[in-house]
């Protein structure tokens, strides 16, 4: 079973972006743990929408035990999915 959670922040400033991806981050890994569910580190992937006007923030998701890499592209129920849409 694959589970997909979609977050939108629509933050310019690196910082306050970061920091409220941290937040969302501890929300949804609290809810998992409250319902008794995990949430599989291995496959899960974090991707930026990008638009022309603005660039990609370098960041970095660290969760227990492991780090969410920062995709170009994933797929999602047999569709691929890219950053610029």
């Amino acid at each position: 079973m694959t589970t997909t959670l979609l977050f939108l922040i629509g933050i310019r400033d690196k910082q306050e972006f970061k920091n409220n991806l941290e937040s969302v981050m501890d929300i949804a890994i609290n809810w998992f743990q409250n319902n008794l569910l995990s949430m599989n580190y291995e496959k899960t992937r974090f991707l930026q929408f990008l638009t022309k006007q603005h660039n990609k923030f370098n960041v970095r998701i660290v969760v227990p035990d492991s780090v969410i890499p920062n995709v170009n592209r994933t797929k999602f129920l047999g569709l691929t999915i890219d950053s610029t849409l």
